[in-house]
């Protein structure tokens, strides 16, 4: 899996018992509830950190956070297969905070790059489109908001290629028009 497991031995001391079990019960809830990182109080992230601070060696809490972990990866998958590039950012960096393996990391960044990409290139292609249909319907600088000059300025703005033939056949429809109008 995603998530990088400890490998410290399955073993409570006695000393550290109560307190750490309580924390564990209280770090189960939060993670029922869908509680990982947020809020600011009584999430999962922290109760497993105070746990383990109290016993670095407990299986319990190593084991609670290897669950935090892969919850984490998969927050992160979410909102990357969701289009929600800032949550995404937000999962990745917790991810990284608690430790998971450097490649799944690297691989959520990469899978999160391709994600924003594939949205942007749809992005263009919806204002190429939507430009192309206004030159087909005689629509150049009318309605101002929804014309093919205001999606053509869009797309100079983002891709100056793309949005460069557009601009061409809206600039000869122009000069098509103003002639006819001689």
């Amino acid at each position: 899996g995603a998530a990088m497991r400890s490998t410290a031995p399955v073993t409570e001391r006695p000393q550290s018992g109560p307190r750490t079990s309580a924390l564990l019960r209280q770090a189960r809830a939060a993670l029922a509830a869908g509680n990982l990182v947020g809020p600011e109080q009584g999430n999962a992230k922290d109760l497993i950190a105070a746990a383990l601070q109290i016993d670095p060696q407990s299986g319990a809490a190593n084991a609670a956070l290897g669950e935090l972990q892969a919850r984490v990866v998969e927050s992160a998958q979410a909102s990357i297969a969701g289009a929600d590039p800032a949550a995404a950012t937000q999962w990745i960096e917790q991810a990284e905070q608690l430790g998971v393996a450097p490649s799944d990391v690297a691989t959520l960044r990469g899978d999160q790059a391709d994600r924003v990409q594939r949205l942007r290139d749809q992005h263009l292609k919806a204002l190429a489109q939507l430009a192309g249909q206004r030159l087909t319907e005689d629509k150049l600088v009318q309605p101002a908001d929804d014309c093919a000059q205001a999606y053509i300025v869009q797309l100079q703005q983002q891709d100056a290629a793309l949005a460069a033939p557009l601009q061409q056949q809206l600039a000869d429809r122009l000069t098509d028009k103003a002639r006819g109008a001689l």
